[in-house]
Formats: C-alpha cells, sequence, structure tokens
C-alpha cells in the first residue's frame, strides 16, 4: 500500500514554521510515515532550505497535481502571493497573515484533541473568557467532545478507549457543594456515552496525573487552561541553560472535521525566527501523527487514497 500524502501549510512567513518543517522532513521517522506537500510560498520555503542547510530541490507544483516524491525533492504548492522583500524575520505583519490564511482557509474551527505521546487531552471550549467557558459546559456539548475524541482514538488503533471526563469545579463539585454544573450537564452527558469508554465526572485536581500514569487513553476537560496547563507541563521544557532554547514537543488534532488535520501546540515563536535553531519535535510528531491516521483510514477503506493536513 502506498503512503499517505500529508499537507503541511506554512505557517507565518516569518516565524519558524518554514525552517521547522525542513527540519523535521529531514528525520527519517517522518519520511518513512508518509509523503508530504507543503503549502505555502516556493520561495519562502526555498530560504528557509539555505538557513537550515538542507540541499534538496524546492519544487513548485500546482495543486491537484500527481506530485512527484522523490529523495531530496519537496513539493511546494504556491499559496497567496508574495515576495521576499516584503517578509522580514520575527516581524509581524497583516501580509504574512494573509499568506498563512490563503493556505488554510477552507479550514475551520473545531473541537481539538491534544497530544504529548500518549497523554491526551480535549476541551469543550476553546479560546474564550472563564465567564464563557463556564456557560459553554452543556451536556449536548460534553457528549458531542466525548464522541469526537472516542472517534480520533478509534482512527488511532485504539479500539476500546478509556475516557475520564473532568468536573467543572474542585473536587468534581462535591455533589453539588460547588455548583450544579456536574449534576445537570456533565453526569448526564457521562452517562449517554459510557458505552464509548467514558468515566467521571473526575476531580480535575488528578485526573490529568492518572491520565499521564496510563489510567486513560484521554481526559475531557472542561475549558481551555484546564487542560494546556498539564499538557504543555508534560511536553513544554523551558531551560534558560539551553541556548538553542525551550523544547517543545506536544501537538493537536482537529476533531469533527472531514479531513484528518494535525497542528504543532506552539506559535510562531517570531523570537526564534531566522536562527535556524528552532526545535522542530512538535512538527515532526504532527506529521508523523497525521500520516499514520491517514493509513489507518486507508485500511479502513480498504486502499483508498488517504490524506492528512497539517497547519503550522
Amino acid at each position: 500500500m502506498r503512503k499517505p500524502i500529508v499537507g503541511v501549510t506554512m505557517g507565518d512567513a516569518a516565524g519558524i514554521g518554514p525552517e521547522i518543517i525542513l527540519m523535521a522532513l529531514a528525520r527519517r521517522e517522518v519520511r518513512a510515515a508518509g509523503d508530504y506537500v507543503v503549502y505555502g510560498l516556493p520561495e519562502v520555503m526555498a530560504r528557509a532550505a539555505t538557513l537550515v542547510g538542507w540541499k534538496g530541490e524546492i519544487r513548485e507544483a500546482p495543486e491537484g497535481e500527481n506530485f512527484l516524491f522523490e529523495e531530496g525533492l519537496h513539493n511546494v504548492v504556491r499559496c497567496g502571493a508574495g515576495s521576499l522583500d516584503s517578509i522580514s524575520y520575527g516581524a509581524v505583519s497583516a501580509r504574512c497573515g494573509q499568506l498563512a490564511f490563503d493556505a488554510i482557509k477552507r479550514a475551520i474551527e473545531y473541537a481539538m484533541l491534544l497530544m504529548e505521546g500518549n497523554f491526551r487531552v480535549a476541551h469543550i471550549s476553546t479560546h474564550v473568557s472563564l465567564f464563557d467557558a463556564i456557560k459553554a459546559v452543556k451536556k449536548e456539548r460534553v457528549a458531542t467532545v466525548i464522541r469526537l475524541v472516542h472517534e480520533a482514538l478509534n482512527e488511532m488503533g485504539i479500539r476500546k478507549p478509556r475516557i475520564a471526563v473532568a468536573g467543572l469545579n474542585p473536587y468534581a463539585g462535591e455533589n453539588g457543594l460547588f455548583g450544579r454544573e456536574v449534576i445537570e450537564e456533565i453526569s448526564p452527558a457521562v452517562a449517554q456515552t459510557a458505552s464509548l469508554g467514558a468515566v467521571g465526572p473526575l476531580p480535575p485536581d488528578s485526573v490529568f496525573s492518572r491520565a499521564a500514569g496510563g489510567e486513560f487513553d484521554a481526559v475531557i476537560a472542561m475549558y481551555h487552561d484546564q487542560d494546556h496547563i498539564p499538557l504543555k507541563m508534560v511536553g513544554f521544557r523551558y531551560c534558560e541553560c539551553e541556548a538553542e532554547g525551550p523544547s517543545i514537543s506536544g501537538i493537536n488534532i482537529t476533531l469533527g472535521s472531514p479531513v484528518i488535520r494535525c497542528s504543532i501546540d506552539h506559535g510562531t515563536a517570531f523570537n526564534l525566527a531566522g536562527a535556524g535553531s528552532a526545535d522542530p519535535g512538535s512538527m515532526a510528531t504532527a506529521m508523523i501523527t497525521a500520516a499514520e491516521m491517514a493509513a489507518g483510514a486507508m485500511i479502513r477503506r480498504k486502499g483508498t487514497a488517504g490524506a492528512g493536513f497539517i497547519k503550522e
């Protein structure tokens, strides 16, 4: 069976995206997992190739073409228009933002599954205030996210996943002492999805440690920071003694999308852009995960070509 084709969007041209993509592609385990097509500006990727010392060919290829996959050659589909003269490393600009948008304009926001190794977390709401996040904890939404996580875990080959659901308040509400959300919203959702492996609600101050220890395959958190904090404690390493900067390896996966979408779990890192020293670990993990999930989908469809999608 052929390897799955994975699309990788370049991200902000002034950030570390182009260079960590090429650094990830230099890893044998990444190339072994899939064939990759970059969506962005070929000239930006060529500049990044010079920066990181990659000697292969950057080939501009129109979208929809039967791509040529050879050792030492990278296909780049041009998205938007621009020139290197207008792109400075580490500088925020509307132009670079537009270029990044051009590459992912068909993507929309779904629930996210964050991963660092076998530690997986998902949340009910994303970038909203804590006040609005509390209002978003409704049984229909909780049940939907549980189902999406169950589906994603199946894509990863986990047939009988164990999905822990965190409470919203301390001690999972303490039987109503700290609010009614668990009783009226979260517990009914867990009951609806128990057949999918959902358990809880469990106290949020211990459930993530239990998952990191292997007791659960994923944790459903009730708001953004509730799961981002433990995920980044596991996957991000900041040390002033390391000249090359922080070590970052977590990723996120979009749930409910018609395509498999994996993403790095960090931003543009403008402070590191153009130095060639950024850690490509998160990018490499995202690329391999997208390829492996697409390969699993290919097998279930009896050989139909699979595709993944990665956003920088």
